[in-house]
């Protein structure tokens, strides 16, 4: 399938994946992010959709799943957002100082993580967080394993590049 028929087929169901998307998740940008998601993975996975009956529904599962992973890692985020009091006041050191020293680096990492690209947050939060494998991982987020490990480097990189950033400042 070419990119013509690609889009005759698919991209009439345009609006309708995007109400889906926005219905779950309230925003404009996400549910455009979540239709490009499904878009991608649609037009990756072409070949073996060709004999789907009803590419519609098929579309619009498929968005209804990215757009509820979506609200589990935002859920996920605001719990870490949550606790982070709650780690911050625990009796993780006795020394003040220490304390300060370890709430100031846990802030640290949280703002630099926050400013890495969605996918970028999404993919090391399931790795680093959840611990979750990179097999599960791609299938919850559709993407090939080579882009999650390419995912991962990079804002591993980026988190780095920050810290020797803010090291040379100081």
């Amino acid at each position: 399938m070419n990119a013509q028929e690609f889009k005759s087929k698919y991209w009439k169901f345009h609006p309708k994946l995007y109400h889906i998307a926005y219905a779950i998740t309230h925003n404009k940008e996400d549910s455009e992010d979540i239709v490009q998601a499904v878009y991608h993975k649609v037009w990756t996975k072409r070949v073996e959709l060709e004999n789907i009956k009803n590419p519609e529904s098929y579309c619009v599962t498929l968005t209804k799943n990215k757009a509820l992973d979506y609200l589990r890692m935002r859920k996920d985020e605001s719990q870490i957002d949550h606790e982070l009091p709650t780690l911050m006041n625990s009796k993780l050191c006795m020394d003040s100082e220490i304390q300060m020293d370890q709430k100031e680096l846990l802030n640290q990492v949280l703002h630099t993580i926050k400013s890495l690209p969605k996918k970028q947050q999404e993919i090391l939060k399931l790795s680093a967080i959840d611990g979750i494998s990179h097999q599960e991982i791609e299938s919850i987020t559709g993407e090939s394993s080579a882009n999650i490990r390419s995912l991962l480097s990079r804002a591993r990189a980026s988190i780095k590049r920050q810290f020797k950033q803010q090291k040379s400042i100081v």
